[in-house]
């Protein structure tokens, strides 16, 4: 898990597909699910203020994430 981790642009695509699902997906259990995962990954210490260094959508997924982090 810890290599996972440390690979940052695949913890990134799995961010922003896990935000795309939340956003569009079919059932309120995936959305759960998913807004679970971007929560746990925008939580990650790595993404932590370091929202300059990704692109656009990643940086858009990252604050969303963030948000529903912070308002549980």
């Amino acid at each position: 898990m810890d290599e996972i981790e440390e690979n940052q642009d695949f913890m990134l695509s799995v961010l922003r597909a896990a935000v795309s699902i939340e956003l569009h997906g079919p059932t309120t259990k995936e959305r759960s699910a998913t807004r679970d995962l971007a929560c746990e990954i925008a939580g990650l210490e790595v993404f932590q203020q370091r929202l300059h260094i990704v692109d656009r959508a990643s940086k858009k997924a990252l604050q969303l994430a963030q948000h529903w982090l912070h308002s549980y």
